[in-house]
């Protein structure tokens, strides 16, 4: 076990993996005999919100612990 702390991804090329990863589970929870669908469903919703964490982070150029927290829209029109 490591002493550093874990840094947090700032790499939206890391959050688009990390909602690939969650969608493809998802598509193999569809494919099983017994579809968990709130768990689809939540998955879904993570990659969605991975998807959209990358793209902020990438589009606004400020570090992920600042995209983690909502804040108004205005606010993220503002900074493009």
């Amino acid at each position: 076990m490591s002493d550093q702390p874990e840094k947090p991804v700032e790499t939206p090329k890391v959050w688009i993996q990390f909602a690939e990863g969650d969608l493809a589970v998802a598509q193999r929870e569809m494919q099983s005999e017994l579809p968990v669908y709130h768990t689809i469903c939540f998955l879904c919703q993570s990659a969605a919100e991975k998807f959209l964490k990358g793209y902020l982070i990438s589009a606004v150029s400020c570090p992920s612990s600042i995209v983690h927290h909502p804040f108004p829209p205005s606010i993220i029109l503002a900074r493009s």
